[in-house]
């Protein structure tokens, strides 16, 4: 229908006709077109259903890196540490090597190696065994105290046990020779293939 023909339409119509298609028409409209608010409501309540369950996946997206991120460093963290074991517990620790340390230090030291002598047996735990050496030295006062400033410079684990120190007889009183003696203790790393027997007593020599 043309624009004309519709004008023509209309200007047929008598009131009662005009107001009875006005009537059907707003009917239409409501029906069809008319929006009272609820679907705008509708879809931005859905909008932000979807925004806040977008931020909520980000969060944890994020979080997930982030204890992602804190596991790798917890882990290169103790790689690290048991790195550091590995090295200050060698596998191959053994008490010739623990002989060797305390010779060279003593002869650079100036101290008289009077005895080194391995000791078997002892503990043995899951991860490690203490590889033991009794030994005596004989020197000066300064000299006992550069040993041991120069034994800590070591890269191993050593402590001592049961150490004596006491003064020779027949020295000069101005300088006292001291006669150094006691248990040296290394440790070294038990390799898994080892740890079958862990629970018997004793090391390698």
């Amino acid at each position: 229908m043309t624009s004309e023909q519709l004008y023509l339409t209309l200007a047929t119509l008598n009131w009662k006709r005009v107001v009875a298609v006005s009537a059907i028409l707003a009917a239409l409209y409501f029906l069809l077109v008319y929006d009272n608010g609820e679907t705008i409501d509708r879809n931005v309540q859905q909008i932000q259903t979807q925004i806040t369950q977008t931020e909520h996946q980000i969060k944890v997206t994020k979080e997930a890196f982030a204890d992602a991120e804190r596991f790798e460093r917890e882990v290169k963290a103790t790689v690290d540490q048991f790195s550091m074991v590995m090295d200050y517990m060698p596998e191959d620790m053994s008490s010739s090597e623990l002989m060797t340390i305390v010779s060279d230090l003593a002869a650079n030291t100036g101290l008289k190696l009077m005895k080194t002598e391995p000791i078997t047996g002892g503990e043995r735990t899951t991860f490690y065994e203490p590889v033991r050496m009794s030994f005596a030295l004989e020197g000066s006062f300064v000299q006992v105290l550069t040993f041991l400033s120069e034994l800590s410079k070591v890269p191993r684990l050593i402590t001592f046990e049961g150490i004596e120190l006491s003064s020779l007889a027949n020295t000069d009183p101005e300088m006292p020779q001291l006669l150094f003696t006691g248990t040296i203790v290394a440790y070294r790393y038990i390799k898994s293939a080892e740890r079958g027997d862990s629970k018997q007593p004793g090391g390698r020599p």
